[in-house]
């Protein structure tokens, strides 16, 4: 009921949610790179707009959270399959001419793949390069001076990449800090929740509800209402009955043509397969991975709040850190790079406006826009402010930048874009304290 009580309060805050924003259709079908969801490459620019902080408040210390930059796809049976799957076709002469010229890109695609499943990308790289560069540009006061930051990373070594890659430049921007990096399951705990070895608490109820609940039974139907793959299919087998003859699963073959397409562009953007697709094929199969997202993840009753909860353990450490480093004085910075999972969950328990609307109907999922909320080097950036060297947490303030742009907080905003870290402590402290799961 509490729970319910903080989305009424936000939701009369911020106004109706998304009631003058563009539609997910109309930002896939502007730019069908965006279809890739997560795996959409950030969206970023030099120079992002900031509102001036209160006279005389100066930044001092940023606690961070980063998402591992561009990758490969996840898993190398993604290339595997779908390589085996035209080698087959193309062997028993079932190939479309258009058909043969996709059979050798995928597998032009999927040689260079080789042992690359899941790792960071060159452009990945050059993500957390930009990211810690304008870091440093937006706010130089804060590495100015000889004080200590801590980056900490989950053990996935694209992880580990991008958080050594994000260190080197802002080392080289601001040679005066002191930086320390650590990856173990210690410091996974709070970055990637939903690791198990690292979190060995986390329910069985939740990974059980998330292999094989009952909402896969409602998954599959509304796919088979959604996903068409016979257009796609028929463009690309001169033989209509060879798909099921083979025992081809076309859904599957259309999803995974889907995600080597949306992918590219964190490869090799020069390179397109979007023209395999119509615009509500690109449209419907993003919805078919943005729904699987979206009950595991996001703020639909149907996962019990068990995502928000182990969020809180973010939480808790973002609090913790701060609290330290504005006793200390000697700290300035904090940096975690983690997992979009890990961000889904965590911007509802942020209550941030376009990520907290519960519902369990697929047909409202897609005011939840995966792409700009966790693109790969996605990131959350709280900036502490304050006034000569005061520790007083009435005197400090905080703002948010996600993605590297400024949003707002279900917090007294006479100063928004910034917050009283006193107030900021009392509001989330409180909302974790409400948030409550099935006993195990």
């Amino acid at each position: 009921m509490i729970r319910r009580i903080f989305v009424l309060l936000l939701s009369a805050a911020l106004g109706p949610a998304g009631a003058y924003a563009q539609s997910a259709r109309e930002d896939i079908a502007a730019d069908p790179c965006k279809a890739g969801g997560v795996y959409y490459a950030y969206p970023a620019q030099e120079h992002y707009a900031a509102t001036p902080a209160p006279r005389g408040y100066k930044p001092f210390y940023i606690s961070h959270f980063g998402r591992h930059g561009s990758r490969w796809l996840l898993h190398q049976r993604e290339y595997d399959d779908l390589q085996a799957v035209f080698a087959a076709a193309r062997q028993a002469g079932a190939l479309t001419s258009r058909g043969k010229e996709i059979a050798a890109a995928v597998d032009s695609l999927c040689r260079a793949a080789e042992t690359h499943a899941g790792d960071l990308t060159p452009i990945g790289i050059e993500q957390h390069k930009g990211i810690a560069r304008r870091m440093y540009a937006g706010f130089p006061e804060v590495f100015d001076r000889r004080a200590d930051v801590s980056a900490t990373s989950s053990v996935t070594v694209r992880c580990v990449v991008s958080m050594a890659n994000f260190c080197a430049e802002l080392q080289r921007h601001a040679p005066k800090i002191v930086i320390t990096q650590d990856a173990n399951l210690q410091t996974t705990a709070p970055i990637n929740f939903f690791n198990k070895k690292a979190n060995p608490e986390l329910s069985d109820r939740y990974l059980d509800f998330m292999h094989g609940g009952a909402w896969h039974d409602d998954y599959r139907i509304w796919r088979n209402e959604h996903l068409h793959p016979e257009r796609l299919a028929a463009s690309l087998f001169a033989d209509a009955g060879y798909i099921s003859q083979s025992g081809i699963d076309a859904q599957a073959l259309m999803l995974m043509l889907f995600n080597l397409a949306v992918n590219m562009q964190n490869v090799d953007p020069d390179i397109s397969l979007f023209d395999l697709f119509t615009d509500d094929e690109i449209y419907e199969c993003w919805r078919a991975t943005q729904y699987e997202f979206f009950v595991h993840r996001g703020p639909c009753p149907l996962n019990e709040d068990y995502p928000l909860y182990y969020s809180c353990a973010l939480m808790r450490d973002i609090i913790a850190r701060a609290d330290e480093a504005i006793a200390r004085g000697d700290r300035a910075a904090d940096l975690r790079f983690g997992h979009d999972g890990n961000i889904m969950p965590f911007t509802n328990l942020l209550m941030l406006e376009g990520y907290c609307r519960y519902t369990s109907s697929p047909e409202e999922f897609c005011y939840w826009k995966d792409y700009e909320m966790t693109p790969m080097a996605a990131n959350l950036q709280f900036v502490f402010y304050r006034r000569s060297r005061s520790n007083d947490p009435d005197n400090i303030l905080v703002k948010l930048l996600h993605n590297e742009k400024e949003v707002r907080l279900p917090l007294p905003d006479s100063t928004a874009p910034y917050y009283r870290w006193s107030d900021f402590r009392r509001f989330y402290t409180e909302r974790m304290a409400s948030i409550v799961i099935p006993e195990q």
